[in-house]
């Protein structure tokens, strides 16, 4: 009679196997993300795999909320206001930046010339491809006509857009302006050429939004892209 061979068996430590269950446990979640199962112990209801969630949740495609805090001070809650002039204190370039129609930044110049801009800071580039402007409730009549919409490298300041002869603006109108922009920048600016009225320079309010693409519902994403 043949003898059978021997069977030997490893012993593997319970620690050994906390990758392989951990591994286990993210296709499961994923596996009942993908069918919509997944509404467990979480914020919104949807699953969320990890801790740092830092993406986007859900479906969305569009423009996000204004990059720019509502500012309180040319520095303050965080970023900068930038500018190349100020007329006054009243008129100060943070003024842009403070969600209100009834302020703004505005500047003297017979030559009809001015820029006004945000610096999000080092490390905290944007790729900003929309700007919303919006004119006072007095000084409409200052807002840009020629201008360019320009990024800063680092070294010198890019052109992302030109408008020439842009309309009139009545009191307090909102108008966006989309353009195409695939680099993140640290710095972005308003730099007019000529203004409505052919002598002061002025903005109500200025935003700045960037751009998401689509992503599947009810997934969210963390910083290296997984789900």
């Amino acid at each position: 009679m043949a003898t059978k061979p021997s069977v030997q068996f490893l012993a593997i430590p319970a620690t050994d196997l906390t990758p392989i269950e951990n591994r286990m446990a993210v296709d499961r979640l994923r596996s009942l993300i993908a069918t919509n199962g997944a509404y467990i112990k979480s914020q919104d209801g949807v699953a969320d795999e990890f801790a740092d969630e830092t993406g986007v949740e859900g479906s969305t495609t569009g423009y996000l909320a204004n990059s720019i805090p509502t500012m309180t001070g040319t520095s303050a809650p965080s970023g900068t206001a930038i500018f190349d002039s100020e007329s006054s204190p009243t008129y100060s370039a943070w003024k842009a930046f403070n969600n209100s129609a009834s302020t703004r930044w505005a500047r003297n110049s017979a030559g009809q010339v001015g820029w006004v801009g945000y610096d999000f800071g080092s490390g905290n580039g944007k790729i900003i491809s929309k700007m919303v402007f919006t004119a006072p409730t007095s000084g409409n009549g200052e807002m840009p006509k020629t201008f360019t919409i320009d990024g800063w490298n680092g070294s010198a300041w890019i052109v992302l857009e030109t408008i020439t002869n842009a309309a009139g603006y009545s009191t307090s109108e909102t108008r966006d302006y989309i353009f195409t922009n695939t680099t993140s920048y640290e710095k972005y600016r308003v730099n007019v050429t000529v203004s409505q009225d052919g002598a002061n320079v002025t903005m109500g309010n200025l935003a700045m939004h960037e751009y998401v693409t689509a992503l599947s519902a009810n997934v969210t994403y963390d910083a290296a892209g997984d789900y």
